[in-house]
């Protein structure tokens, strides 16, 4: 009797992880680690064609790399999603596991899979049309325009003030250049460490790459919070993201919450003991390039929304502490999208609009 209770209990606490606001990878990462294969199998075997037990099956394995002991089904039965789209991000065409008759459609890897659900706030602004209005926009100055190096050295000295620094003109027109040049390049461990070395310029070789130590506390409205990622965790988170940007970017996952889960996941990590602020801001302007959102050169000035928003981003760009590596792993990045879309709204309204009415004045 008590090892059914135990039983019930186990699985009250899975369909709580999986089903209550969408899938929580984290909560169901803690309650896997710290259970026996076999008691998940005793869940997954009481009805192992029902979609709750397929789902679970799949997570099971997907988190762990280990294969329960469960016979795979007979017969015909319909393939489901893994994550709910209609409550979460997700990839727009997912891959087939034959194994458990599901749809992986999970916007990353194991190693990394922030998750964003879909809120009302969230609904409303990706049914706006902002890249229609900013095409207009694109189409008006074009990327070879007077204007594209002083929209770069804007967001250049964007970054700088969300840092608190006050670089030289070289440094400022170094950035610049390598923001104009967002997305022209795979992103890997080698180009992250390139961005480091252009932004951190003048820096002691020692604090370049990726730290060594525990990160410095960031200071946010005049308190210091520390946070980042364990040493020994950097390696496989940093991996983890790059992958997570190929493939959310190349499975169709809504751009904006794309770059959200990308620059901010990177921020919280903080990979390097230097730049990280300023190569997270570059990742917004990455994912924009690659998924499309504007023509190769093209900038749109998310920093000067940001410095805008300066409150606002440090509540959201700082995470508290965290022990392990899930907490940075699978956290949820709703939070994220909707500050983000609410730069990209605001730089639509504001600073896509004016230079549009400039561009038309100079005609």
């Amino acid at each position: 009797m008590k090892h059914v209770l135990e039983s019930q209990g186990l699985e009250a606490r899975l369909r709580h992880a999986l089903d209550r606001d969408g899938i929580d990878l984290g909560r169901l990462a803690a309650i896997v680690r710290a259970t026996g294969a076999a008691d998940i199998e005793s869940v997954v075997r009481r009805k192992p064609t029902g979609v709750f037990a397929r789902r679970l099956w799949f997570l099971y394995e997907w988190l762990t790399g280990r294969k329960l002991d469960v016979p795979e089904p007979a017969g015909r039965l319909r393939f489901v999603p893994v994550l709910d789209p209609a409550r979460q991000a997700a990839l727009k065409v997912g891959v087939p596991s034959g194994r458990h008759r599901v749809i992986d459609n999970l916007p990353g890897t194991p190693r990394f899979c922030p998750m964003v659900r879909w809120t009302r706030a969230l609904r409303a602004a990706s049914a706006k049309p902002w890249d229609v209005q900013a095409g207009r926009m694109f189409a008006s100055a074009g990327q070879d325009s007077p204007s594209a190096p002083s929209r770069q050295r804007r967001e250049a000295e964007s970054s700088f003030a969300l840092a608190g620094e006050k670089p030289t003109d070289a440094r400022i027109v170094r950035w610049a250049d390598a923001i104009g040049q967002a997305g022209a390049r795979m992103l890997t461990l080698n180009e992250l460490l390139r961005l480091q070395r252009v932004v951190c310029g003048g820096v002691s070789s020692t604090r370049l790459g990726l730290r060594s130590g525990v990160p410095a506390p960031a200071a946010v409205e005049g308190r210091a919070v520390s946070c980042g990622a364990r040493v020994e965790d950097l390696d496989e988170l940093v991996g983890g993201l790059i992958d997570f940007a190929e493939r959310a970017i190349g499975g169709g996952v809504d751009p904006v919450i794309a770059a959200a889960a990308v620059a901010f996941g990177f921020c919280h990590i903080r990979p390097f003991a230097c730049g990280n602020g300023h190569l997270h801001r570059w990742l917004v302007h990455h994912t924009f390039d690659v998924a499309g959102c504007t023509p190769p050169g093209f900038t749109i000035p998310i920093g000067t929304a940001m410095v805008r928003r300066l409150a606002e981003y440090r509540e959201v760009a700082t995470c508290a502490p965290h022990e392990t590596a899930d907490a940075y792993r699978f956290a949820d990045m709703t939070r994220h999208a909707e500050f983000l879309y609410a730069c990209l709204e605001d730089c639509v309204e504001r600073d896509v609009d004016d230079c549009a009415l400039a561009v038309d004045a100079g005609a």
